[in-house]
C-alpha cells in the first residue's frame, strides 16, 4: 500500500489492539522494513507508534491476567501456583542471582595447570611432563 495518513492512523490504531508489528504490517500489506523506515523518518509516527504499542501490551497484559484468574478459577493447580509464587508475598521463594561455587560441579575441577618455560623444554617428552626432582643444572653450579 502507498504510505498516505489514513494508513498511518489506521496502523496505529490496530497496534493498539494487538501490539505485534509483523502482523500488522502484514495486514496492511506493507513490509516491515517499510514500517520501519517510516518510523524513523516521521518523528510524530513514531511517537504514536511508541504509545500505540505501550497500550497494546498493556491491552494483551489484561486479557493474560483475565484467563490466569478464570483458569484459576477453574481449578487449574498450575496457574494457582503461578499466580501464589508470583504474586503473594508469603509464598514467593527467594531467587538465587549468583551461584555460589560451582567449580567442584565442573568437569576436570581438580586439574592443576602447569606452565611450561622455555628453560624447561626438552627433547625427551617425559622429562617436560614429569620431571626429576631435586636435579641441580649445570648451570646453577657456578
Amino acid at each position: 500500500m502507498k504510505k498516505s495518513k489514513k494508513l498511518l492512523e489506521q496502523i496505529v490504531e490496530e497496534l493498539r489492539k494487538t501490539p505485534v508489528v509483523s502482523v500488522v504490517c502484514q495486514k496492511f500489506g506493507i513490509a516491515r522494513h517499510t514500517f520501519y523506515r517510516w518510523r524513523q523518518i516521521d518523528p510524530d509516527f513514531d511517537r504514536e507508534v511508541s504509545e500505540a504499542l505501550d497500550i497494546g501490551s498493556l491491552v494483551v497484559n489484561d486479557i493474560c491476567m483475565s484467563q490466569l484468574i478464570a483458569s484459576i478459577q477453574n481449578g487449574n493447580m498450575g496457574s494457582v501456583k503461578y499466580w501464589m509464587s508470583n504474586k503473594h508475598s508469603d509464598f514467593i521463594r527467594p531467587r538465587k542471582k549468583h551461584p555460589e561455587d560451582t567449580s567442584s560441579k565442573l568437569p576436570f575441577s581438580g586439574i592443576s595447570i602447569q606452565v611450561v618455560t622455555e628453560k624447561q623444554v626438552s627433547d625427551d617428552p617425559d622429562e617436560v611432563m614429569f620431571p626429576k626432582e631435586n636435579t641441580i643444572n649445570d648451570s646453577d653450579n657456578t
